[in-house]
Formats: C-alpha cells, sequence, structure tokens
C-alpha cells in the first residue's frame, strides 16, 4: 500500500492512540526517511522468562533495572511505516480499543542550583582519586514549560530532519503518564539482516564552536574514551570470536563533539546469539554509569538525588524485520500533561575532571533540544 495522507496523519494516529489510553512508539533509524509508528495493545508489556528471541516489536529498559523485570516490550499491534513526505509505505493490523486507566508512576524530580551540582561533582572527583572508582557519570535534570499547542509528533517529525544521523524517538506509556521524547546518538548495539553486529563507544565531549574546526581532546577526554572502550571491548568479546573495531573519530553530535570508536563484528551464526544476554552485559556501560561498573552504579543510586527511570536506559526495534537496533535514551526529555518538561544531562568524571567544566557540559546537551524547541517556538 502506498497512499498519500494528510500531512497530520501521524499526529492524528498519535493522538488516537493516546486517547485510548494505548502504549505508543514512534521511531527513525538514523540515515534513512522512514518512521516507524506502532501501538501496543492491552497485553502486559513484560516477558515471561526466556521469552526475550521469541520477541519482535520495541523494547524500553530503564537505567536500572535490578530485578531484569523493568524491561517493557512493545509489540507491534498496530503498525505503520510512513515516508518522511507523508505518504504511507506499509501498514498491519487494527488500532487498539480504549483501554481503561492503569496505576500511574511517580517520578522524582530535583532541580538543583550549579553550587549543587558542582559539589556533587568535587565530590565524586575525590572519591576517584582514592581509586576506588576510574570514572563516573553524574546527571542532573532541568525544569521548563511548553506552549500549550506542543505536538509531540511535530516536534519528532522536526528533530527526524534536523538530527539525521541520530536515533529519534517518542513514546508515549500510560503507566507512565508522560511522553518521552529523545535524539540519541549512542548505539548500544544492532544487528543487520546481515549478521552484523555492531555497538559504538562514546564519549568526551567538547561544544561546537565551528562546525569545521579540528578539535584538540585533553588527556581527560582521551581517558574518558578509552575507559569505555575497553569496556566494551571486553564484555564483547566474552560473546562474539572476532571483533574489530575503528576509531577513535571525532564526531559531530547537534551542538557537541564526541570521541567515537565503532565496533563490528560478522556473525556466523545470528539466530543463535542470545542479543538480550549481550545487551545485560553492556548495560548499564561505562559511557552512562562508570568503572568499575558495580561500584559506580552502587554510587549512582546511593548518592544522585532523583531516580533516572528512562534516561541513561535503552530503547529502539528489536527483532523487527530481521533486524534489532537499540540506543542508549540520551539528549531526551519527559513531557507531562500541563506541559511540564524535563530535560536530562550527564557527564563522566574522572581524576582530571574540572566540575565548572562538567557543569557546563551538561548545559550544552542539554541545549540540544533546547535549541530545537525555540526554532519550533515551543519555549
Amino acid at each position: 500500500m502506498n497512499s498519500r495522507l494528510p500531512d497530520n496523519n501521524l499526529k492524528a494516529l498519535w493522538q488516537q492512540a493516546r486517547s485510548n489510553n494505548q502504549c505508543v512508539v514512534m521511531w527513525s533509524i538514523p540515515k534513512t526517511d522512514k518512521i516507524q509508528f506502532i501501538v501496543h495493545g492491552i497485553k502486559e508489556t513484560r516477558l515471561k522468562e526466556n521469552q526475550e528471541k521469541y520477541f519482535s516489536g520495541f523494547v524500553i529498559s530503564p537505567f536500572f533495572n535490578s530485578n531484569g523485570q523493568d524491561i517493557q516490550f512493545l509489540t507491534a499491534d498496530y503498525r505503520v511505516e510512513f515516508n518522511f513526505d507523508g505518504s504511507i509505505i506499509s501498514q498491519e493490523g487494527e488500532m487498539p480499543l480504549h483501554r481503561d486507566e492503569l496505576v500511574v508512576e511517580n517520578f522524582e524530580q530535583y532541580f538543583e542550583s550549579k553550587e549543587d551540582f558542582v559539589a556533587r561533582v568535587n565530590k565524586a572527583i575525590e572519591l576517584i582519586r582514592t581509586g576506588t572508582l576510574q570514572k563516573i557519570v553524574l546527571s542532573r535534570q532541568k525544569q521548563f514549560f511548553l506552549e500549550p499547542d506542543f505536538s509531540p509528533s511535530d516536534f519528532f517529525l522536526f528533530l527526524c530532519k534536523k538530527h539525521p544521523t541520530a536515533f529519534v524517538a517518542a513514546a508515549y506509556i500510560p503507566e507512565n503518564n508522560s511522553i518521552w521524547i529523545g535524539a540519541s546518538p549512542e548505539l548500544l548495539i544492532s544487528i543487520d539482516k546481515d549478521g552484523v553486529l555492531k555497538s559504538t563507544s562514546l564519549a568526551a565531549t567538547k561544544k561546537v564552536c565551528d562546525p569545521n574546526e579540528i578539535v584538540n581532546w585533553g588527556t581527560k577526554d582521551l581517558d574518558e574514551h578509552r575507559f569505555v572502550s575497553e569496556f566494551i571491548r571486553c564484555r564483547l568479546g566474552e560473546h562474539v570470536k572476532q571483533l574489530e573495531s575503528f576509531g577513535p573519530h571525532t564526531v559531530m553530535a547537534g551542538n557537541v563533539w564526541h570521541l567515537q570508536t565503532r565496533f563490528e563484528s560478522k556473525l556466523s551464526n545470528a539466530k543463535s546469539v542470545d542479543l538480550m544476554a549481550i545487551v545485560s552485559s553492556l548495560h548499564p556501560s561505562s559511557a552512562l554509569c562508570g568503572l568499575p561498573q558495580d561500584i559506580a552504579l552502587k554510587y549512582i543510586i546511593e548518592n544522585e538525588p532523583y531516580k533516572r527511570n528512562l534516561y541513561t536506559g535503552y530503547w529502539g526495534p528489536f527483532n523487527m524485520k530481521g533486524e534489532s537496533n537499540l540506543y542508549a535514551n540520551i539528549r531526551c526529555m519527559q513531557i507531562f500533561n500541563n506541559g511540564e518538561t524535563i530535560l536530562y544531562a550527564g557527564c563522566g568524571i574522572t581524576a582530571d575532571s574540572s566540575a565548572e567544566l562538567e557543569w557546563l557540559e551538561t548545559e550544552d546537551k542539554c541545549h540540544t533540544l533546547i535549541q530545537a524547541l525555540q526554532m519550533y517556538s515551543y519555549i
């Protein structure tokens, strides 16, 4: 089927799914001009043990998943594939019917001052210098309010076109009573139709002053990136026999530069690979948590003044049309019904970190979405 749709068709489908109180997700894979839109019906979003290998749909995981039961698996009970020009490529199923209201989660919020964040970073630097940690990723929330005419679907389309190399996604989960929208440059793991497994190490950040500038990376940045790359190389090496790496290279993501190293492995039998087992060994990576992983994770849970929830978790299509693409949920925001919006941003702390510069880094990362919202006159 390839019929022309009105420009507001994606918006209309999104609004219909939300009014029906259904789980709805739309996303676009980097460097494509296709949009996937799915609605999950009334079925449970958690799978029984060892059922992941048979699942096809969209996966959403929080940052912290201690018991393995917090990952949501959304099936494509209704699916539409769009071109960016608004035409339908294909569609399957029917829009699920309305479902009853559910128990809504409460979200922790903590909007700390610059002084408080800097003090928290300095405390972490002192701990790192004792040798307890090599690196830790600390994060913060930033609050603002959207204009009443804000359209999640319109803004999603805008992000797709503005950030073609990012994984752009928007999800409404009734139990969360909020919408999450993100434009992530960080691939956690993917497997394509040819059985090629890929992952990326994305760490070290500098503000873009000129798109044509030559970026000089300091010792702190190189160490931060090396920690993440070695962690990923080690964890992937436990699951694949041959692993190639490419980089590090300097890449632009919105208004910041990053160092990126790509990892690839050609699998001899991709169908026999337990992808979720690999994901479990990678997540949370040292790009999102720190090193050693267990100590850093414990420190974040005990000392970060709010619960991250989906921020620095991962999300993406899983086993759809023979491919899986899971991305770290960074450069994201959470939108509530009253227009209240929370931006999330983090920074990798090492022994050579400057707390003042780490604060500025979180501001620069927040600016990626703030700038897009300002361009669309939503704030």
